[in-house]
């Protein structure tokens, strides 16, 4: 009995005259000509369904001349058996000549699948044939559009056919399901070499922005919006900022790919990058209103590790939960780990916090770091959360310095164990996406690292609106000591830059102040008051226009800050996170931070309308900062009781008195009125920061002068004996003498205690222009 074409198993190539050859696999086969090179793997093999059939024609073979009647011969014993009721030709290069086409239908009683184009993606990926799409040929009638795409996918007619347009972006059709881009931008390559999913749609997006990707999705029907997979085109939008966006925006969870999927079921994070790795989970699902991520799908195990449950490897007794941010390696299953993924590398948590580390965990430790790959070993930190003392820690540093990793330094046990003597090193802003470094980089000096509040030095980019820029800087590598253990490395990323914010067509730039004369700075403009006031819907989608990728980033800091404390939450206004973001973005260096925002504004130059009134109006939205704050004063300008200060641009201080900047020859505490403080919205930075508005005025109520520490011998920075306390003046107020003596023994009272602190010294030099840029007396 003839064998049907589903019991067909490969065989060699047979021959059909002296210049094609024919290979079966299972229900493909494969053509080509005996010209060409030979295949370096087997000939592909792709998924069909029950009945069908399909035909791979190089493109050499395409076009020779009897293709037809040679492909007949080919598949006469296959389709001839029982159960053949479709034919797919599949040729590389143009659509095939109609003429073999029907020879095929003469030859066999079955419909034939056929191109009308060139067909895109290759037979492991999944073919496209639009836009022409795959037409029926029969004996009964004229061919008749079927798809797209082959394999056909279960939502083949859920998704539209031709190109949707969105002002300044476009949605189009691929392989794998929509690829949304910018319109004045081409279709990336890589595009249509992500792999067909049968079951859920993919949403390719390349640079677009949150608000824009949401539109699409709500346009989409609501069992395709639900299914669809997004799939980053950027780290940007692999990031938590821009992820947890879309799903506010559009109600409901995103499901989104950590990267572009690779064939063998694996993602590529940082795809287009020198510094790409495979996430272990591949699918996430990032809810509204939160900023915890779920695991949905993850990679094939590493060798030696099996599978176990959706999420989960397991060796010889080990359990490696896979969780957004990475691994957690344990003997035993526990409690997820809850941190957001990161682009742009992974975290390997290793054991359970208040539990010994075992011999065994360490052996599965380095069987692990044996097999998951030098992609993955170069963007891997480890991060130590069990007690791990003497010769086993030793071991531990030991494996991972062999592996190339870097280990994190761990949280500071109760019994001192594991405590971090030395610098701890700090970002200039907290995004979530800038994360501190991977590779193994030589240590920095740390002359006086034990006193110093540390940051990365500055970036060279000059803007962060060219997405992805900002991550490519190298680390900065900082040396910490842990008692009992070897030298490890604690890595700070790559300083945060903002962007150049431009102003568009309808942003009308602030007005320009008339030069005025100061004694302390000759350059000042005369001061205004700005006053408190909400930004508008369109400054709003301005700025976030003008900020580009360092927006989405800012979203991270907003989002994590508004699930922290929901007092942030002012109202139900939209524009809250745009005017969040303005904050954020002042807080960094760069082109649009604080400083480079400031010196425009003293100079009299004209800056753009709506970052400024968003930030402004972001401010506003924050805590009023009700406790003495501090800035510094390098040349000491000898203000007297009385004097008036004030400032053209935005004024910082330091809400904690323990730190100061270096060369400073005064204190100047000010008792505030209006400033708003930042540190619940944005945290973990070298100083926590309370601003004013342009404009506010400061009275000097006295001047204190303490005497110099002496038989002081040691490099400490140490508080300057020079203090000047001044207070917030409120327009209008009418008791002056009284709110001078009240605000006059507050004043006192913070001076006396910050002559007993020891500081720590701001070596950011960012953060110390920001605090000591000099103000101008009225």
């Amino acid at each position: 009995m003839r064998p049907t074409v589903m019991e067909m198993t490969p065989r060699a190539p047979v021959a059909a005259g002296d210049d094609l050859e024919f290979d079966w696999r299972d229900t493909t086969l494969t053509v080509r000509s005996r010209s060409e090179a030979p295949p370096d793997r087997p000939h592909p093999r792709m998924r069909t369904a029950p009945g069908h059939v399909v035909v791979l024609v190089s493109a050499v073979a395409t076009a020779h001349p009897d293709l037809g009647l040679a492909v007949v011969a080919a598949l006469r014993a296959a389709v001839r058996g029982p159960g053949v009721r479709t034919v797919w030709l599949a040729p590389t290069g143009p659509a095939p000549d109609p003429a073999w086409v029907r020879v095929v239908l003469a030859e066999f009683a079955v419909d034939v699948m056929a191109p009308r184009g060139p067909l895109l993606g290759t037979p492991e990926t999944g073919l496209y044939a639009g836009p022409g799409g795959w037409h029926r040929f029969s004996r009964e009638g004229a061919p008749v559009l079927a798809g797209d795409r082959f394999p056909v996918p279960a939502w083949e007619r859920a998704l539209p056919r031709t190109v949707l347009n969105g002002g300044d972006v476009v949605a189009e059709p691929v392989l794998a399901g929509l690829v949304l881009r910018r319109a004045a931008g081409p279709v990336m390559e890589w595009v249509s070499q992500v792999p067909l999913d049968p079951v859920r749609p993919r949403l390719v997006v390349d640079g677009v922005l949150p608000t824009q990707a949401a539109a699409l999705l709500t346009s989409l029907a609501p069992a395709v919006r639900e299914s669809v997979v997004v799939v980053p085109g950027d780290r940007v939008v692999a990031g938590l900022g821009w992820m947890s966006h879309v799903a506010e925006s559009c109600g409901h969870p995103i499901l989104f790919n950590t990267g572009v999927p690779a064939q063998d079921g694996s993602v590529v994070a940082g795809f287009g990058t020198d510094r790409t790795f495979r996430p272990f989970a591949t699918v996430l699902r990032q809810r509204p209103g939160t900023v915890e991520q779920e695991v949905c799908d993850v990679a094939p195990a590493p060798s030696g590790w099996r599978r176990e449950g959706p999420a989960r490897y397991r060796s010889e007794g080990a359990v490696a939960e896979v969780v957004p941010s990475g691994l957690v390696l344990r003997d035993s299953p526990a409690g997820p780990v809850s941190a957001p993924f990161d682009p742009t590398g992974w975290t390997l948590t290793f054991g359970a916090p208040g539990s010994d580390v075992t011999a065994e965990l360490v052996a599965a430790l380095t069987r692990l770091l044996a097999t998951i790959g030098t992609d993955r070993l170069r963007t891997m930190r480890i991060r130590v959360a069990g007690r791990a003392t003497g010769p086993l820690r030793d071991r531990i540093v030991a494996i991972v310095a062999d592996a190339g990793a870097v280990v994190e330094a761990p949280d500071p046990e109760p019994d001192g164990q594991a405590a971090i003597v030395g610098a701890q090193p700090t970002e200039v802003m907290g995004f979530p996406s800038v994360r501190r470094g991977f590779a193994s980089t030589p240590p920095a000096d740390t002359g006086r690292a034990s006193r110093a509040v540390s940051s990365a030095e500055p970036s060279d980019a000059s803007s962060l609106t060219a997405i992805g820029d900002r991550l490519d800087s190298p680390p900065v590598a900082v040396v910490t000591e842990v008692a009992g253990a070897a030298r490890v490395l604690v890595e700070s990323g790559p300083a945060l830059t903002a962007p150049e914010l431009v102003a568009t067509g309808s942003a009308a730039p602030v007005e320009a102040p008339e030069p005025v004369q100061s004694e302390e700075d000759p350059g000042l403009v005369r001061a205004r008051a700005w006053p408190e006031r909400a930004s508008t819907s369109g400054q709003q989608t301005r700025f976030a226009a003008a900020a580009g990728g360092t927006f989405t980033d800012g979203l991270s800091l907003v989002n994590s800050a508004l699930a922290t404390w929901p007092a942030l939450r002012r109202d139900d206004d939209p524009g809250e996170k745009a005017d969040y973001v303005a904050v954020c973005v002042y807080l960094t260096r760069g082109p649009g931070g604080a400083v480079a925002l400031n010196r425009a504004l003293r100079a009299g130059e004209a800056v753009p309308e709506d970052y400024p009134a968003c930030l402004v109006s972001g401010l506003g939205r924050l805590a009023v900062q009700r406790g003495v704050v501090l800035r510094q004063v390098i040349a000491d300008p000898r203000w007297s009781a009385q004097t008036v200060l004030t400032d053209p641009g935005f004024v910082s201080t330091s809400v904690r008195h323990d730190i100061t900047v270096d060369g400073a020859t005064a204190d100047l505490l000010i008792l505030p009125d209006s400033a708003r403080r930042t540190c619940e919205l944005v945290r973990n930075r070298p100083i926590d920061e309370a601003v004013f508005l342009p404009g506010r005025r400061f009275r000097v109520l006295a001047v204190r002068t303490a005497e110099p520490a002496r038989n002081d011998d040691s490099d400490d920075p140490t508080v300057p004996t020079t203090a000047y306390l001044a207070r917030e003046v409120v327009p209008d107020e009418e008791d002056t003498a009284a709110a001078d003596e009240n605000a006059l023994s507050k004043l006192d009272r913070a001076w006396r205690r910050r002559q007993r602190v020891r500081p720590n010294l701001v070596d950011d030099q960012d953060i110390a222009q920001r605090l000591t840029l000099p103000m101008a007396t009225v």
